[in-house]
Order: structure tokens, then sequence, then C-alpha cells
């Protein structure tokens, strides 16, 4: 605060207290009492007012607030204040029928500041060729789906570290290299199911138990592309291709993939033979591109909970140029 503006509030106040000194004054005479002013030993019909700040402090603190505290620590350091609570409890009553000044200044509230949201968390599995980035907050969901076979989606992403991905070929795990050189059901789907069971290893740390032709059902049906060891306990994985060659991948084609692949992870769970029957599956899709992840979600959570079940939907990204061949089986790509 200012001398000048320390100076100008001290006028003001004085101004006040002349008046009310005056009012007070003529009170008194009226009816024979002192004209003296309680507790500050000084003739009020005087029209000089003492120039020591310790003096009318207290009148100033009560007509002006703390703001005149402040100005008598700027001039006289820490008595000031004492003196001020002394002439505050000695001043007399303000007359009935005048309001009290209002205060100079207002205390403004602060809204505290919005906390920002904490970093996401991730999990990240660094192999020879390629990277698998998982967000912590899938863990709780895997965890549920582990323990009491709830269904859930979860997404992750894959993404090469050389290119072209096949060119040469990674190196495998075991699991990998078994997948790779053991004949399957036919198709074009040997790279996604390569490298899928090597995501799930960097996961989940699942091992295959057993490759597509060598799973038996008994009875005809839709099949499992293989079976996995994880905790103890064999897990189903089927495995699908989340892309659209020309035009939009659209809500109608989630659709459509999730309810066909859902639906046979239940058939073939329910065909399979005892001896190598597993207790829940895994939905494992690759998506070529970022807005896919967004429409299958949606599209997920609009099935039936029946259709649903207890299979775990992995969501892998995978858009990145060298991993074309996963989706197109082309080790060129």
């Amino acid at each position: 605060m200012t001398s000048r503006h320390c100076h100008s509030i001290r006028c003001k106040a004085r101004r006040e207290y002349r008046q009310a000194s005056s009012t007070s004054s003529t009170e008194n005479a009226s009816s024979g009492q002192s004209s003296q002013s309680a507790g500050l030993g000084q003739d009020t019909s005087s029209s000089d007012v003492s120039e020591d700040p310790a003096c009318d402090s207290g009148d100033l603190y009560g007509a002006m607030g703390g703001v005149l505290t402040a100005c008598s620590h700027t001039e006289q350091g820490a008595a000031a204040p004492q003196a001020g609570a002394a002439g505050m409890a000695a001043s007399p009553p303000a007359s009935p029928g005048r309001r009290p000044p209002r205060r100079c200044r207002r205390r403004r509230s602060r809204k505290a500041a919005a906390a920002p949201p904490p970093p996401q968390a991730y999990a990240i599995s660094i192999r020879e060729g390629f990277v698998v980035k998982e967000c912590a907050s899938n863990f709780p969901t895997v965890f549920a789906w582990a323990q009491r076979g709830a269904c859930g989606l979860v997404v992750n992403s894959f993404k090469p570290t050389r290119l072209p991905l096949l060119a040469p070929p990674p190196r495998l795990s075991v699991c990998g290299e078994r997948i790779l050189h053991t004949p399957n059901a036919g198709g074009s789907s040997v790279w996604s199911e390569v490298f899928s069971i090597e995501v799930l290893r960097c996961l989940l740390g699942a091992k295959l138990e057993r490759t597509e032709m060598e799973i038996q059902y008994g009875w005809r049906s839709r099949i499992t592309d293989y079976s996995a060891m994880f905790q103890g306990s064999v897990m189903g994985v089927s495995v699908t291709r989340a892309m659209k060659y020309k035009g939009v991948f659209t809500a109608e084609d989630a659709e459509y993939l999730l309810t066909k692949k859902l639906r046979g992870v239940l058939e073939s769970t329910h065909s399979v033979i005892t001896a190598h029957a597993w207790k829940r599956q895994i939905l494992h899709m690759w998506t070529e591109k970022a807005y896919m992840v967004d429409v299958i979600q949606e599209t997920y959570q609009r099935l039936p909970p029946e259709l649903r079940a207890d299979t775990l939907v992995v969501l892998t990204l995978a858009d990145q140029e060298g991993c074309r061949a996963i989706f197109y089986n082309n080790a060129s790509l």
C-alpha cells in the first residue's frame, strides 16, 4: 500500500471521527455529562486530532477494517495492531441511525484450480522386430475375466521396429515357430495367428497348448485357431482381422464381424472334446485403422449379454505401414 493511499484513507477516517465526536459532544452537553471521549482521554470538541497513528488507528480499524491495520504496520511496525485492538475495544458505540461503513476491500474467493488428469500408464513389451503397448487400465478387465469369467474388451497396439516386418521375419518364440510351421485349416491367416500368440505371450504370458489342426471336436462345428495355457488353465483363442479393402469400416461391418466370431467361439467351446476342452476363450481382433477401434468398442457395448458371454475381446491396433503383412498374409508388404 502506497503512502498516498494511506494518507487518503486516514483523512477520510478523520472526517468521520470529527462527525462522530461532534454528535457525541452535542448529546453529552445537553445531558450535562462530560464531553471527553471514552477510552481516548482527549477533548472531542477540539477540531484537532492527534497525528499519532497509534492514537486513531482504533477508529480506523473499526471504520475501514483490516486495511488500516496494514497501513499502521507500514509506518510503525508490530506495535500498531496492538494499539488498534485497544482503540477498538475502547471506542464509543455507533449511533443507532447510522449504518456502519462498508469495508473498502473484500476478500476475493479463489476457486481451486482443477487438478490435471493423471497421466495414463502403459506396459510396454519389446521383442526383436516389434513392440507391444498395453494400457494399465486394461488389467482389472483381464483379471475379472481370468478369475470370474466376466466378459470385456481391451485395447493394445502392435508396432514393428523395422520395415518391412517380414523381410526377413523377426525372431519368433517357440510358440510362434510352431504355429508357423504346422499346417492349419487353410486360408490366409497364418501370420495373424503367429503374431497373435506372440502378443498374448507379451500381455498374458500365455503358452501354446494345441494348434488349429491338433484340437479335436465331438461333432462338426466352428473351430478355434489354437489353445493356450494361461495361469494353469487352458483357454481357446480365435483370431480375426478387422479391415476393409475399399470403403469405410462401419458399425454394420463391426456388428457382423463380432456376431459371427462370438457365435463361433461359443459353438466351438461346446463341441470340443473333453480332453482338449478349455474354460473360456479369447477373441483376438487385429484392427487395421485407428478409427476402427472406436467403432468396434461402441458396437460391442450394444451386443446382447448372451453373445458376449465369458469371452474376452482383445483389440490390437496395427496401423503402421509394415503391419499390412499381418492382414494380407504377404511377406513383401
